[in-house]
């Protein structure tokens, strides 16, 4: 570009985000297994010291931050490049609740009010969704979906949600982009009126918990 050369990489790293040329979170998942392997550490380390409910608040401190951050980009790829920080997951889960290493976690994520990781990636891009719905994003952002009023007029409970448009490329249907409106085309009509975003997150949190499939 004029007088400078443009060097090519395989990834880069943007604002604690690592990605790679082919939007794949390789390099992004490979550093934060070793986070989260970390996290592990410590969470066993004191899981005979501390009470549960110390351990559930080491766990968002420690584990679920790490986890969280970025996850509805990353979070989309394909299972077999994620599969190890589910696994990670599930140890969390078992240490909090002192539990062997085959025990089954559904029950164990539902009683402890804990999201897997893709119901985790399912909320956070509804969240967005849901802050598109109400206008509520800043006005750049606002163009990332097109609103159902803006295809037609009919005034409908749909009119604010994102228009369901037929992709034609894979990567950005297994994206937010793609996944955003159609998860909030499965939503209940009755979690999409929430008053405030904090209501609205903690409906949908309910409501996932309750359809849990691992």
């Amino acid at each position: 570009m004029g007088d400078t050369i443009i060097e090519r990489k395989s990834d880069v790293k943007f604002l604690g985000i690592t990605m790679d040329e082919n939007l794949e979170w390789r390099p992004h998942i490979a550093s934060l297994e070793t986070k989260l392997s970390f996290s592990l550490y410590r969470l066993n380390r004191l899981k005979n010291i501390v009470p549960k409910y110390c351990l559930k608040l080491l766990y968002y401190s420690f584990f679920y931050s790490h986890m969280n951050y970025g996850v509805m980009h990353w979070g989309t790829t394909y299972q077999y490049i994620k599969h190890k920080i589910c696994i990670y997951q599930n140890r969390a889960i078992r240490i909090i609740e002192h539990a062997p290493n085959r025990t089954n976690c559904q029950p164990l994520y539902v009683k402890n009010r804990i999201l897997p990781l893709d119901e985790v990636v399912k909320l956070e891009t509804l969240k967005l969704v849901y802050a598109h719905s109400v206008e509520s994003l800043p006005p750049p952002v606002m163009n990332i979906f097109t609103a159902n009023r803006q295809i037609h007029e009919h005034d409908t409970r749909q009119a604010t949600g994102p228009h369901l448009n037929k992709l034609k490329y894979a990567i950005i249907v297994k994206s937010f982009l793609g996944q955003g409106p159609l998860l909030w085309s499965r939503l209940p009509n009755t979690l999409k009126l929430a008053k405030s975003k904090e209501s609205f997150t903690r409906r949908v949190k309910r409501y996932l918990l309750e359809n849990i499939t691992l």
